[in-house]
């Protein structure tokens, strides 16, 4: 992960999955493609403008950061990987999510999310956390234009 001013990003473009980010029990749904999306910031049931900006997108073979001080394309080594973009805002409950502070990231597992009534441990095998045994490795490559 690295951290980018928030601040600074006005939009992104991948090819990938898309137009909607994932979540390790809610993978099934987006579409290869190239997408893009402004910068936004919903609150889940508050505000509603999809497609959400940050969250996890699979299936990521580049994706382009559009800042205010130039473009930062990041190309995960495999499209096995998942980009995190920021962490999603949650309810005004904080009921649906219990997320890191990532900034930018790409990920090998990503975390499950929860529904309004069951807590993810409720929500079936796929929600089930995933626990790292062993080392990983991976790579990625970062062009500044």
């Amino acid at each position: 992960m690295f951290n980018l001013p928030e601040n600074s990003v006005k939009s992104k473009e991948w090819l990938g999955n898309g137009p909607y980010r994932v979540w390790q029990n809610r993978l099934h749904g987006p579409q290869l493609g190239i997408w893009s999306n402004e910068y936004n910031d919903p609150i889940p049931g508050e505000s509603f403008t999809y497609p959400e900006f940050k969250g996890y997108f699979a299936g990521v073979q580049w994706m382009k950061l559009n800042t205010s001080t130039g473009t930062i394309t990041i190309e995960p080594g495999t499209d096995k990987e998942y980009v995190g973009v920021y962490q999603p805002r949650d309810g005004r409950d904080q009921l649906l999510y219990t997320l890191p502070e990532t900034g930018i990231s790409i990920m090998q597992v990503i975390p499950g999310v929860r529904n309004k009534v069951n807590t993810t441990d409720l929500n079936g095998p796929s929600a089930q956390p995933v626990w790292a045994n062993g080392s990983y490795t991976g790579e990625v490559t970062l062009h500044f234009e």
